[in-house]
């Protein structure tokens, strides 16, 4: 019993001491020391793919969807290069990728089939914007635009031809063959495919299709171009059309997702070039570089 009683002390006197120097840490002064950084985390490579959320690019594979990529970066406190602005961006992006956007009167040849990317320049800021040395970044985005609702495509369009993009998120088709010409993402069922557009010069009266087929046939060859296919109608199961027909001109404006821009000049008109069913049947995916096929129809 007397030994216990004197176990029960030496704990009571052992808590008693640690109390008092755990009060006595507390109340100490604090020690005087020089607050330093970690190490910056460091900014995604040129060529990068990602999303957006809250001004925030998040880095992802690029056959994963995504809605932007990296075409420069800046850091601060680096004397070889400025801080980027909208017009150094903008110029970024039209190197990366290889051509003025589709809303630049300057992307679309007169008389000559093509479907130029439409995008827009971004600039966003790492941690801390533009203040601290060896520390903060800015990136400078091309941010692809395609045919409403927008999710995203998959695939990059750096070096892009202006025979358009290979993704089908990014390709405009046709949802029917109405005269409105409603555009889709070519992932969703579609009757036809916009292979490419044509500016040509305003005339008094209608556009002119010559008799003699020249338009057609430099259509049907975007076509094979488009499809990698010697034949892009496939034995007649896709037809090849130019719009609008001979003797005719569009009675609205065409929306841009069609990829047709107008000036402010307003001086010049548009031709479509289209792949589409012959049947009843839809597409479920773009046709290009589909090859032999098989076609991805329903």
């Amino acid at each position: 019993m007397v030994v216990q009683r004197k176990l029960v002390g030496f704990a009571i006197v052992a808590v008693a001491l640690l109390s008092v120097l755990a009060l006595a840490a507390l109340l100490a002064p604090p020690r005087a020391g020089t607050p330093s950084r970690t190490a910056s985390p460091e900014p995604p490579s040129v060529g990068s793919c990602g999303i957006l959320a809250s001004a925030e690019f998040i880095a992802r594979d690029c056959s994963e969807m995504h809605g932007a990529e990296v075409v420069s970066i800046w850091r601060a406190g680096d004397p070889q290069s400025a801080v980027p602005t909208f017009g150094s961006c903008t110029e970024a992006a039209r190197a990366y990728v290889g051509s003025p956007p589709a809303q630049d009167a300057g992307a679309h040849q007169i008389e000559q089939w093509s479907l130029p990317l439409r995008y827009r320049p971004l600039v966003i800021s790492g941690p801390n914007g533009t203040s601290l040395a060896a520390w903060s970044w800015r990136l400078c985005l091309v941010v692809p635009i395609g045919p409403a609702p927008w999710q995203g495509y998959s695939g990059s369009v750096r070096s892009m031809p202006l025979n358009g993009a290979r993704s089908a998120a990014l390709r405009p088709c046709l949802l029917d063959n109405a005269p409105d010409l409603v555009i889709v993402g070519c992932s969703t069922p579609h009757i036809g495919e916009v292979v490419g557009t044509q500016r040509i010069p305003l005339r008094d009266g209608p556009v002119d299709i010559p008799s003699d087929g020249i338009r057609q046939e430099s259509c049907v060859a975007a076509a094979a171009v488009l499809t990698g296919a010697a034949d892009p109608t496939y034995a007649g199961v896709l037809r090849i059309e130019v719009l609008p027909q001979p003797g005719a001109r569009w009675v609205a404006p065409l929306s841009a997702d069609t990829g047709a821009f107008y000036t402010s000049d307003g001086e010049s008109d548009w031709l479509i070039c289209v792949l589409e069913s012959a049947g009843n049947g839809r597409l479920l995916d773009s046709v290009a570089d589909i090859g032999t096929g098989p076609l991805p129809l329903e």
